[in-house]
């Protein structure tokens, strides 16, 4: 394995015991992670746009390509696609709403993802956007970065019926939607 799985969760919120059911499944597994807690930014975005920080740190920290997984997901079988990927950058991509998804990521470690990451962490400082959507205008403003989409297996919302997969390898539970709110103090 060329790769390590790297994620958090926010300290002192219910993403503590979410991210639990992520480590059993790497664990399962033996896929080399680095997974631990960082404390509440205050909100739901801002702790998302924390991401790109993290994945920073772990190019520089590593020697591998980083795998970023969202602290919700679950490993249901070993990730081999990752072994053999070829891009600088991995994700998948919903059609129907034209979304690049960001909880699972390939990143090569590379001095060009390296700056493609910075300039991740540079755009989400100036927004409090949701930092999905902030990689994905630095992607699709990028021709020369090489991108590949993921299969749906690697990034299977729970119950999304635009990804008609029953074999999914990392399965997101979307927490968000029941822990978003009181991150967010009740704010939406």
């Amino acid at each position: 394995m060329n790769y390590r799985i790297v994620s958090f969760y926010t300290e002192d919120t219910p993403y503590e015991q979410e991210v639990q059911k992520l480590i059993a499944s790497v664990n399962r597994f033996q896929l080399p992670s680095h997974i631990k807690g960082v404390k509440n930014l205050g909100s739901w975005e801002k702790n998302c746009q924390y991401k790109a920080n993290y994945i920073l740190d772990a190019l520089h920290a590593f020697e591998e390509n980083i795998v970023w997984v969202d602290a919700d997901a679950v490993f249901m079988k070993a990730p081999v696609l990752f072994d053999t990927l070829q891009c600088d950058i991995g994700y998948h991509y919903l059609p129907h709403r034209q979304e690049l998804l960001s909880g699972t990521l390939f990143v090569r470690n590379n001095e060009k993802m390296k700056q493609v990451v910075q300039q991740w962490i540079e755009v989400n400082a100036t927004n409090n956007e949701w930092d999905q959507k902030n990689l994905q205008g630095i992607v699709e403003a990028d021709a020369a970065l090489k991108k590949e989409v993921l299969p749906m297996e690697y990034c299977k919302i729970v119950n999304n019926r635009h990804q008609p997969t029953n074999n999914p390898v990392i399965m997101h539970y979307q927490a968000s939607r029941r822990y978003k709110r009181r991150i967010n103090g009740g704010r939406r």
